[in-house]
């Protein structure tokens, strides 16, 4: 009996310890909701930290936080594409309404309470909307505004401009990396995200402060702190890739994730890594921590010199194993590091041969090979074009990777034009074909030097066809005339370099930039669907490539679906998949099986096929764009059949997407397929035979170039 008790004692006990154990953890619980609730909550709430009932705003916050409003809505009519002018008057006269404002206060009563006629004042700048917020709170708040009052009307407002409600939360927030412009009497006029601003700021410094790359650190509507960054580097541009920046004779240095670049130079205004220039020394860097926190770009110069990158041989790679050079004069080899002093020499007629474990670069990964004289050349001996080996002007930069070599020949802008205008136009073309070639040419090779096209490389262009074929074929009298009749020449549209192309031939009419369906047409006014003839000719009629066939007798499906594969893997929006609600999304494409149709879905304004639509047993794919649709239906093997009965072949890609598709069909599958075409190359700009035949017909370059881009003008170079 006793034993049973004290059984039943112990499991009561074991009951009472297990209560205990989940009411404890019960308790941690609720405990722990609490302190989350109270955290949720006071983040919430951290803008009215000590805005008791009797809290009042200061005329300092009250105006700094006015400053903010100003700028976020500034923020979101650009964002919005609502700035027009009627709103970006708006917005200056209310900029300069609160400038206004802040020279009539007294430093020493920076922190005195707001009182209400000044708050009517700072919120009217912000639209006369708030006239009502007035209206509702001062009568019933006496003379001054209190803080949680003014809060609530801030919020409110930043809410309209910023949705997320992210820069509502001015408890402790930073500005970074912000151009202070001066600082003195507690007044900061800065300049951030592209406009001017000014903050009150009484006693942070003691000293005047100027021209200065700062961080801003905010409590409430109170600036706490000023982090100067006053550290700079400098040196020439070497190459932009997405973690970094390398300066010549400085080294490579990473960005900052809140990098801010500013032009100190004319109006200010904020720059994107795109508008520095590569090769060229026009910006101060700011450093902090080894990190480049912002650029100031300070100056822009005529830029004369071009970098090319060269590929190797037929173009293949970006990359060589080894190299073999040699120089018709002597030559000096420089280290590009941190020590410039390691210099050797390459004498005339000596071959130097590198490779990644070469003892030039024993002190650096980066050396330069100069000639000593302006005139002399360097030959590429392993790397063959249509001139068998290679010779540049300028110099060669050597640059090693863990991957190979890559090499970059500097030099200048009018003397890559002796070497681009013949290999990309017949020197045997009349003398003013040639100078409309030399001004696209230089016009495009310009546009490259303002915005790089290979900025993780550090050039501005490559040798191929990928930008314009460089030193395929040598220089030429005729050519290099051209070039210097019309030095320094490239085409305008509103004052400034326009975006140029060209291409072989037409089929009688050039189309817009939409063919490359990436919404940017409308940027490119002057790029037109036209005609290219006048009332009673097409121009190029008589040209062999202005009509072509192309008949593929039995469509080889490995090569078909290899080269979709391949298109998609290269841009996965080129190739999509038919969904079962009958949409098409970009995923990875199937083997079509037995083709059911070949059909072209769509065509531009200028008749380009736009997209081709494949439907298969398995699967029904939508080819897209003009350069893909070319390549997929190009099967290595067939050749073309130009008008004047001449057979050329076609390896990779058909000579237009200016054609008609016609199927062959057995058992309801489609086995062959005949184009009719027209014309060689995209149909954007200058067609080259066109020109060709203006000129010959004694149309001048300057008309020539006009007819092509609509709008546009022949200028000199600033």
């Amino acid at each position: 009996m006793s034993e049973r008790l004290y059984r039943q004692n112990k499991r009561l006990r074991e009951a009472r310890k297990r209560k205990i154990r989940i009411y404890s953890k019960a308790v941690l619980v609720l405990c722990g909701f609490f302190l989350l609730f109270w955290l949720i909550g006071r983040t919430g709430i951290r803008i009215y930290r000590q805005y008791e009932e009797n809290t009042y705003i200061s005329q300092q916050e009250a105006v700094n936080l006015t400053q903010i409003l100003l700028h976020t809505a500034r923020s979101f009519q650009k964002q919005n594409q609502e700035n027009t002018k009627d709103s970006a008057d708006w917005m200056k006269n209310a900029q300069e309404g609160l400038e206004e404002y802040i020279e009539t206060l007294d430093a020493a009563k920076f922190g005195e309470n707001l009182t209400w006629k000044q708050a009517k004042i700072l919120s009217l700048l912000l639209g006369e909307e708030n006239r009502e917020w007035l209206k509702n709170n001062e009568k019933k708040d006496g003379d001054f505004v209190k803080a949680k009052v003014w809060m609530e009307w801030y919020e409110a407002v930043y809410q309209k401009y910023d949705p997320s409600g992210f820069g509502a939360q001015w408890e402790e927030r930073t500005l970074s990396n912000i151009w202070v412009e001066q600082y003195e009497d507690g007044k900061l006029s800065c300049f951030y995200r592209g406009y001017e601003a000014v903050f009150l700021a009484a006693d942070i410094k003691p000293e005047p402060i100027k021209e200065v790359i700062a961080d801003l650190c905010f409590e409430g509507g109170n600036i706490c702190d000023l982090n100067l960054k006053q550290e700079k580097v400098s040196g020439r541009l070497l190459l932009i890739n997405g973690e970094g920046i390398e300066l010549e004779q400085t080294g490579y240095f990473p960005v900052s994730d809140d990098l801010q670049i500013y032009r100190l130079y004319g109006n200010m205004e904020m720059l994107s890594l795109k508008d520095l220039r590569i090769g060229y020394n026009f910006a101060d860097f700011v450093i902090e921590d080894g990190v480049i926190e912002a650029a100031l770009v300070v100056r822009e110069e005529k830029m004369e010199n071009i970098r090319v990158l060269i590929k190797s041989s037929d173009y293949e790679k970006i990359l060589h194993e080894e190299l073999k050079l040699s120089a018709d004069c002597r030559c000096q080899i420089l280290s590009l590091g941190t020590d410039s002093s390691q210099k050797r020499v390459l004498e005339a007629g000596e071959v130097l041969e590198i490779n990644a474990e070469s003892d030039l670069f024993a002190h650096a990964d980066r050396v330069r090979i100069e000639p000593e004289i302006l005139t002399g050349r360097m030959t590429l001996l392993n790397v063959k074009r249509s001139v068998k080996n290679p010779a540049y002007r300028g110099s060669l930069e050597l640059v090693r990777t863990k991957d190979g070599i890559y090499v970059i020949n500097e030099l200048l802008l009018e003397e890559y034009l002796y070497a681009v205008v013949p290999s990309e136009m017949p020197s045997s073309y009349p003398k003013e074909a040639l100078k409309s070639q030399a001004i696209c040419a230089r016009t495009y090779a310009y546009e490259k030097i303002l915005k790089a096209g290979l900025p993780d490389y550090g050039a501005h262009v490559d040798d191929s066809t990928s930008f314009q074929v460089y030193n395929n074929i040598g220089e030429n009298p005729q050519t290099t005339d051209a070039v210097k009749a019309t030095d320094g020449q490239i085409i305008c549209y509103q004052d400034a370099p326009a975006e140029v192309y060209y291409y072989s031939t037409s089929c009688g009419y050039g189309t817009n930039a939409d063919v490359w369906q990436d919404g940017n047409a409308e940027k490119y006014p002057y790029l037109v669907s036209q005609k290219i003839g006048n009332d009673n000719i097409f121009y190029e009629q008589e040209e062999p490539w202005y009509r072509w066939s192309y008949a593929a007798e039995q469509i080889d499906m490995e090569t078909l679906n290899e080269r979709i594969q391949k298109r998609w893997e290269a841009n996965a929006f080129a190739v999509l998949t038919k969904q079962p609600d009958g949409s098409f999304v970009s995923e990875k494409p199937e083997k079509t099986g037995k083709i059911k149709e070949i059909s072209i879905a769509d065509k531009n304004d200028a008749g380009a096929a736009d997209s081709l639509l494949i439907e298969g047993e398995n699967t029904t794919l939508l080819v897209r764009k003009e350069y893909n649709i070319r390549t997929v239906l190009c099967d290595g093997k067939t050749q073309v059949l130009r008008q004047d009965g001449s057979l050329v072949n076609a390896s990779g890609l058909l000579p237009s997407a200016f054609f008609t598709l016609e199927t062959v069909k057995e058992r309801d599958y489609v086995v062959g397929y005949k184009l009719s075409g027209g014309g060689f190359g995209h149909g954007v700009g200058l067609s080259q035979n066109a020109a060709k035949q203006m000129a010959a017909a004694g149309v001048c370059a300057e008309d020539i170039v006009e007819f092509f881009f609509s709008g546009c003008s022949v200028n000199r170079i600033n």
